[in-house]
């Protein structure tokens, strides 16, 4: 299954030079299929987990029509659940505003990029959800893959598997 963001991500691979602000272990297969969106898409009625981390100041994630809040410290991830009961039409059509959209946003001034730090998230029935996520690139095949960085990547894997190919064979030896 995909994820949003990536649920592997380590502090000590954080490399902005190389594309790597999130700290992605790209070595790992299971982080190839991570996606990087524009915009969070979530399933109406089913539970979310947001894992929330810092790397310069405080900042304090809010979703204001879900009622929760949570402060993001460097050095102390964070997270908190919750379930989106209405969809972004249902709600659309409740409030009468068609242009009203669910935000999560930096509710602490934090800096100069404060501004800029809010998504839209979209609560959706989970055949919408799954139409979307099927329109997704993965982050490693449009961004990593054919780079200098992403082949180190490919490299030190290849490298990992043959030592744990190595091992196991040995283990299995017939003496």
């Amino acid at each position: 299954m995909k994820t949003i963001f990536c649920n592997r991500a380590n502090a000590g691979a954080i490399d902005d030079a190389n594309s790597n602000s999130l700290g992605i272990d790209w070595t790992d297969p299971a982080s190839h299929d991570d996606i990087l969106p524009t915009e969070i898409h979530l399933v109406v009625n089913k539970p979310v987990l947001f894992r929330i981390g810092a790397r310069d100041v405080i900042h304090d994630v809010g979703i204001a029509f879900f009622r929760v809040k949570m402060d993001a410290v460097p050095g102390i991830p964070t997270h908190f659940w919750f379930t989106p009961t209405t969809t972004t039409q249902e709600m659309r059509t409740k409030l009468g505003r068609p242009e009203f959209n669910y935000e999560v946003a930096c509710d602490q001034l934090c800096g100069n990029g404060h501004y800029g730090m809010r998504y839209v998230i979209v609560v959706e029935s989970q055949e919408d959800y799954d139409k979307w996520m099927a329109s997704q690139t993965s982050y490693y095949n449009t961004v990593i893959k054919d780079t200098e960085y992403g082949k180190t990547f490919a490299q030190v894997k290849a490298d990992i598997d043959n030592k744990k190919k190595g091992s196991s064979e040995a283990e299995h030896k017939p003496e």
